[in-house]
């Protein structure tokens, strides 16, 4: 059963902006599924709208300093530099709030 917690909400918002200004770096024309990593993907990103809409970015292999990745439901291939996936892939403890600590506790005050 998953762990339930409190997340660091700065840390979401900025994850959402990233992902919502992702633009492909390369695009794939000859590459299969399989041979980006994509026919079992490593990660995938799910995004749901108020209306119910569900949008799904699956994440594959690295090659050359990019990370190949797709739409769910396109056949297109994209390539997206690393850099950039890693602002948006993160793991439950890079997203989990300390322990004793509420948003904004912490900061300095002025």
């Amino acid at each position: 059963e998953p762990e339930e917690a409190k997340v660091k909400a700065d840390e979401i918002d900025r994850m959402l902006r990233e992902l919502s200004k992702l633009k492909a770096d390369d695009l794939e024309i000859e590459k299969e599924l399989k041979g980006c990593g994509l026919e079992n993907p490593s990660a995938e990103v799910s995004v749901k709208l108020d209306d119910g809409t569900v949008y799904r970015i699956f994440f594959g292999d690295e090659s050359d300093g990019k990370r190949y990745l797709r739409a769910e439901g396109k056949e297109q291939i994209f390539m997206v530099y690393k850099y950039k996936v890693k602002r948006i892939l993160k793991t439950a403890d890079e997203l989990k709030e300390e322990e004793g600590k509420g948003e904004g506790e912490g900061q300095e005050k002025e």
